[in-house]
């Protein structure tokens, strides 16, 4: 007889089925991995300014009052999921974005919803509007960024 065990190929067979079921749903699905949420801004404590910019109402600069509420929200952001092919964002998705302004006068910008590493855009895992967002543009010097 050739096959001594048949239980030991069974259980190969079964092995290598569940294998190609998760291979094949995850092609559907588009399921990848993350960038390990990685951090999007740098974990500094000299954010000496934030401006806070809208495709559609320019760029206001916080007041003062409002930077380090600002600065922690923003540094808490971190990469999600690679923006696909086939994902469709939402319209306006990525309206609005955030620059953080160090002391030493460098600065790093970033989308509130997408975010560009590498030439890769990412989705951001953030939590939601910080209570001084919308009083924030209100107080902040509006310009119109055309």
């Amino acid at each position: 007889m050739l096959i001594k065990k048949p239980g030991t190929i069974a259980l190969a067979l079964a092995a290598v089925l569940l294998a190609a079921v998760f291979a094949v749903g995850c092609g559907f699905t588009g399921a990848q991995d993350e960038i390990g949420g990685e951090p999007v801004f740098s974990a500094r404590d000299d954010v000496v300014a934030v401006t806070l910019h809208s495709s559609g109402s320019g760029d206001a600069e916080a007041d003062t009052q409002y930077v380090p509420e600002l600065a922690a929200w923003a540094q808490s952001f971190t990469c999600g999921r690679p923006l696909s092919d086939r994902d469709t964002p939402e319209p306006g998705l990525n309206s609005f974005s955030i620059t953080l302004t160090y002391a030493d006068g460098t600065s790093e910008s970033s989308g509130i919803d997408l975010t560009e590493i590498d030439g890769n855009i990412y989705y951001v895992n953030r939590d939601a509007l910080p209570d001084c967002w919308h009083t924030a543009w209100d107080d902040g010097d509006a310009s119109s960024s055309e």
